[in-house]
């Protein structure tokens, strides 16, 4: 008599809760330490992993930092280019800006509102420029190192101190020669 009889081996079936109490613990593990993020005022940052291993852990940060939103843009001494840019500044309300060939009439920059802090070095026609948005931030001109084609600034914002170059380089001189 043939009779087919499946038998499952001990060990197999320990194999088999051990990791069913691994995998529960894992999840109730998750579920605890996403709550107490949820209830906490930290930050928490999604970080999605292709392993699926580690995508349930937040990543949380202890300390609360700062950030300054800056945006980088060459105008080509266009009128038209600083008008959009004025608008974007209204919609992304960023912190500083940092321009290359700027619109000016008169080496002096134009249709840049009155508001904003606007920093160029150098007497002639300026092709860099930092404007300051936030009035919150406190910002010095490194005279020393700027002209009409670099501007850098010393930037103190909050607890961040750094420094913002906006620089301009010609098509046609060499880098060497810089």
């Amino acid at each position: 008599m043939n009779t087919n009889v499946s038998t499952v081996s001990p060990t197999t079936d320990i194999t088999r809760k051990k990791k069913y109490r691994r995998t529960t613990r894992h999840y109730v593990k998750t579920a605890q330490a996403s709550k107490r993020c949820s209830q906490s005022t930290r930050t928490t940052l999604n970080t999605s992993m292709d392993n699926t291993r580690y995508q349930h852990y937040p990543v949380t940060l202890s300390t609360y930092q700062e950030q300054t939103r800056c945006i980088q843009i060459n105008l080509q001494h266009s009128r038209s280019a600083t008008y959009n840019l004025m608008k974007v500044i209204d919609t992304e309300e960023p912190d500083l800006i940092l321009l290359q060939e700027p619109y000016e009439y008169q080496n002096r920059p134009v249709v840049i509102e009155k508001k904003y802090r606007i920093f160029t070095a150098g007497k002639g026609k300026h092709r860099a420029d930092i404007i300051i948005i936030n009035s919150k931030i406190d910002a010095m001109l490194i005279a020393k190192l700027s002209d009409e084609d670099t501007v850098l600034l010393e930037i103190i914002h909050k607890n961040l101190k750094f420094f913002a170059a906006s620089t301009y380089f010609d098509i046609e001189d060499q880098i060497e020669n810089n």
